[in-house]
Protein backbone atom coordinates (compact mmCIF):
# COMPACT_ATOMS: atom_id res chain seq x y z
CA UNK A 1 0.00 0.00 0.00
CA UNK A 2 1.33 3.43 -0.92
CA UNK A 3 1.74 6.19 1.65
CA UNK A 4 -1.16 8.09 0.05
CA UNK A 5 -3.27 4.94 0.15
CA UNK A 6 -2.45 4.54 3.83
CA UNK A 7 -3.52 8.13 4.52
CA UNK A 8 -6.84 7.56 2.72
CA UNK A 9 -7.35 4.34 4.68
CA UNK A 10 -6.71 6.07 8.01
CA UNK A 11 -8.93 9.01 7.03
CA UNK A 12 -11.82 6.62 6.41
CA UNK A 13 -12.23 6.02 10.15
CA UNK A 14 -14.64 8.34 11.87
CA UNK A 15 -13.42 9.54 15.23
CA UNK A 16 -15.27 11.49 17.87
CA UNK A 17 -13.58 14.46 19.54
CA UNK A 18 -11.12 13.57 22.29
CA UNK A 19 -12.29 13.07 25.82
CA UNK A 20 -11.47 15.46 28.65
CA UNK A 21 -8.21 15.12 30.54
CA UNK A 22 -8.15 12.73 33.51
CA UNK A 23 -9.23 14.12 36.90
CA UNK A 24 -6.55 15.87 38.90
CA UNK A 25 -4.83 17.52 35.94
CA UNK A 26 -5.33 21.26 36.20
CA UNK A 27 -4.30 23.30 33.17
CA UNK A 28 -6.16 26.49 34.10
CA UNK A 29 -4.08 29.52 33.31
CA UNK A 30 -1.68 27.44 31.20
CA UNK A 31 -0.67 27.92 27.56
CA UNK A 32 -0.72 25.24 24.87
CA UNK A 33 0.83 25.37 21.40
CA UNK A 34 -0.80 23.04 18.90
CA UNK A 35 0.93 22.60 15.54
CA UNK A 36 -1.00 21.75 12.43
CA UNK A 37 -4.15 22.81 14.24
CA UNK A 38 -6.15 24.08 11.28
CA UNK A 39 -7.21 20.54 10.31
CA UNK A 40 -6.84 16.82 10.83
CA UNK A 41 -5.14 15.48 13.95
CA UNK A 42 -3.98 18.93 15.02
CA UNK A 43 -7.53 20.28 14.99
CA UNK A 44 -8.81 17.25 16.88
CA UNK A 45 -6.00 17.65 19.44
CA UNK A 46 -7.58 20.93 20.48
CA UNK A 47 -10.55 19.12 22.07
CA UNK A 48 -8.76 17.30 24.91
CA UNK A 49 -6.50 20.31 25.43
CA UNK A 50 -9.61 22.47 25.55
CA UNK A 51 -10.46 21.00 28.95
CA UNK A 52 -7.89 23.11 30.66
CA UNK A 53 -5.43 25.49 29.05
CA UNK A 54 -6.65 29.02 29.11
CA UNK A 55 -4.50 30.05 26.15
CA UNK A 56 -4.25 28.13 22.88
CA UNK A 57 -1.78 29.03 20.15
CA UNK A 58 -2.77 27.50 16.83
CA UNK A 59 0.60 27.16 15.07
CA UNK A 60 -0.18 26.87 11.36
CA UNK A 61 1.48 27.24 7.96
CA UNK A 62 -1.55 29.05 6.52
CA UNK A 63 -2.80 31.96 8.63
CA UNK A 64 -6.07 32.13 6.69
CA UNK A 65 -6.79 28.44 7.37
CA UNK A 66 -5.79 28.96 11.00
CA UNK A 67 -8.25 31.84 11.31
CA UNK A 68 -10.97 29.65 9.77
CA UNK A 69 -10.23 26.96 12.37
CA UNK A 70 -10.40 29.57 15.14
CA UNK A 71 -13.80 30.76 13.89
CA UNK A 72 -14.99 27.16 13.67
CA UNK A 73 -13.94 26.54 17.28
CA UNK A 74 -15.75 29.68 18.43
CA UNK A 75 -19.08 28.24 17.29
CA UNK A 76 -18.35 24.57 18.04
CA UNK A 77 -20.56 23.47 20.94
CA UNK A 78 -18.16 20.64 21.92
CA UNK A 79 -15.20 23.02 22.21
CA UNK A 80 -17.33 25.52 24.15
CA UNK A 81 -18.48 22.76 26.49
CA UNK A 82 -14.89 21.76 27.30
CA UNK A 83 -13.57 25.29 27.83
CA UNK A 84 -15.78 28.27 27.13
CA UNK A 85 -13.11 30.69 28.41
CA UNK A 86 -10.25 29.59 26.14
CA UNK A 87 -8.29 32.37 24.45
CA UNK A 88 -7.18 31.30 20.99
CA UNK A 89 -4.42 32.95 19.00
CA UNK A 90 -3.31 31.99 15.49
CA UNK A 91 0.40 32.21 14.69
CA UNK A 92 2.42 31.29 11.61
CA UNK A 93 4.76 28.30 11.92
CA UNK A 94 6.24 26.29 9.06
CA UNK A 95 8.25 23.49 10.67
CA UNK A 96 9.99 22.89 7.32
CA UNK A 97 11.52 26.38 7.36
CA UNK A 98 14.18 27.18 9.96
CA UNK A 99 13.56 30.93 9.71
CA UNK A 100 9.85 30.41 10.32
CA UNK A 101 10.62 28.33 13.43
CA UNK A 102 13.06 30.95 14.73
CA UNK A 103 10.50 33.75 14.13
CA UNK A 104 7.80 31.72 15.88
CA UNK A 105 10.03 31.11 18.92
CA UNK A 106 10.88 34.83 19.13
CA UNK A 107 7.20 35.80 18.87
CA UNK A 108 6.15 33.27 21.53
CA UNK A 109 8.90 34.47 23.90
CA UNK A 110 7.65 38.02 23.43
CA UNK A 111 3.89 37.30 23.62
CA UNK A 112 3.63 34.43 26.12
CA UNK A 113 4.83 34.60 29.73
CA UNK A 114 5.23 30.81 29.96
CA UNK A 115 4.65 27.83 27.69
CA UNK A 116 3.30 24.67 29.33
CA UNK A 117 2.17 22.23 26.65
CA UNK A 118 3.18 21.51 23.04
CA UNK A 119 1.03 19.21 20.93
CA UNK A 120 2.82 18.48 17.66
CA UNK A 121 0.55 17.19 14.92
CA UNK A 122 3.05 17.75 12.11
CA UNK A 123 3.65 15.36 9.25
CA UNK A 124 6.95 13.48 9.20
CA UNK A 125 8.89 12.93 5.99
CA UNK A 126 9.81 9.29 5.56
CA UNK A 127 12.78 9.93 3.27
CA UNK A 128 15.90 11.88 4.16
CA UNK A 129 15.79 15.38 2.73
CA UNK A 130 16.40 19.05 3.31
CA UNK A 131 13.97 21.93 3.81
CA UNK A 132 14.09 25.26 1.94
CA UNK A 133 16.55 26.71 4.47
CA UNK A 134 18.98 23.78 4.01
CA UNK A 135 18.24 22.04 7.31
CA UNK A 136 17.49 18.34 7.50
CA UNK A 137 13.82 17.42 7.61
CA UNK A 138 14.49 14.10 9.29
CA UNK A 139 17.28 12.84 11.49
Amino acid sequence: MSFTGLLHFLASFSQSPGSPLPPGIDLKGKTAVITGSNGGIGYEAIYPSATGPEYHILAVRSLSKGEEAKKSLAVDSTAKFHNSNANIKVMHLDMDDYHSVASFVTAVKFDVPALHLILNAGIAFLEHGYGPSGHERTI
